[in-house]
């Protein structure tokens, strides 16, 4: 059995000049008080950098017997203030009982265009796509999702006119006698006549 501290801890660091908080929790054999841990966030340690340590306050929240309470009690305030996706918080992941997780997160423009540059002309693995491939398989989808994709392949279909609609690419083919790229290359050489909703 690992050695457990004689400190388990959950606490809430808060910029007082800006009002951000964090939430954490922390094991150590000195008594929570005159503990210095102020996280392992690089996000905190961005904004230490920016504000003096004096202008930050060390709260804390509980103490248990063990490290599984003081997590279990890190995830219910992590769920609580859904510390990941409030702006008021440095967290940008929620504990979980297997790690953390960004789910509900957004992403900034600029962060977003960083993961695009970074992935570009990348190609998976075989072993990657083998792996996304056996992920897959076997899933079943409910009725509610299988009527929105099938509705998404019937829009995506359509070919409009300013007329009408056809419903599909081979009817405004068959009505016009012209073939299926024609059609494609009519809605991107002539967007304002034909296109694709």
């Amino acid at each position: 059995m690992k050695n457990e501290k004689k400190w388990n801890y959950t606490y809430c660091l808060t910029n007082t000049e800006t009002e951000m908080m964090y939430i954490g929790v922390h094991s150590h054999d000195t008594h929570p008080d005159e503990d210095s841990y102020f996280g392992s966030s690089r996000y905190v340690d961005e904004a230490l950098l920016e504000t003096p340590m004096e202008l930050w306050v060390k709260t804390i929240i509980n103490t248990f017997d063990t490290r599984e309470e003081a997590m279990l009690d890190e995830i219910e305030l992590h769920d609580l203030y859904d510390v990941a996706a409030n702006p008021d918080f440095y967290n940008k992941a929620k504990a979980t009982s297997t790690g953390f997780t960004t789910s509900g997160t957004t992403l900034s423009e600029a962060t977003r265009a960083k993961m695009s540059a970074a992935n570009k002309g990348r190609t998976p693995s075989e072993a990657t796509r083998a792996k996304m491939s056996a992920a897959g398989k076997g899933r079943v989808f409910s009725e509610a999702t299988r009527a929105k994709v099938s509705a998404g392949k019937a829009r995506a279909n359509q070919v409009s006119i300013p007329d009408g609609v056809f419903t599909n690419v081979i009817e405004a083919c068959e009505f016009y006698g012209v073939s299926r790229t024609t059609i494609s290359n009519w809605c991107r050489d002539k967007p304002d006549f034909f296109y694709i909703p």
